[in-house]
């Protein structure tokens, strides 16, 4: 059951696959790293929304800083329109390959009603 837990959160935070292979865990409401530590999430936001030219070269420097996780905002339409389904993907892959956990955000539903976008 705990692995099954800790596949289901691999696949909604887009653990990276080594997140898996070394094995994740979950005990009551806290996520384990592979030597049964708590995973504490070390990360910083990318907005790829409305800076989607920086996300290549801001990738490796959140990881090189020591993150272990990087928060990626996406828009799903109005005002910045849809960020592509490939581009998405890519971001994952080499979030991944950097051993960055990914955790997406679609800001035009987490912050609807916001009006005062800046454009």
């Amino acid at each position: 059951m705990i692995r099954l837990i800790a596949t289901l959160l691999a696949s909604v935070f887009a653990l990276p696959q080594a997140a898996i292979a070394q094995g994740f865990s979950v005990s009551g409401r806290t996520v384990l790293d592979a030597n049964g530590q708590p995973f504490v999430i070390r990360g910083v936001n990318q907005a790829h929304a409305w800076l989607p030219e920086t996300t290549d070269a801001a990738l490796p420097a959140i990881a090189s800083f020591g993150a272990n996780t990087v928060r990626i905002a996406l828009s799903s339409g109005e005002p910045w329109g849809p960020t592509p389904v490939s581009e998405v993907a890519e971001i994952i892959r080499q979030a991944k390959s950097l051993g960055l956990v990914t955790m997406l955000e679609v800001h035009n539903t987490t912050g609807y009603g916001q009006q005062d976008w800046g454009v």
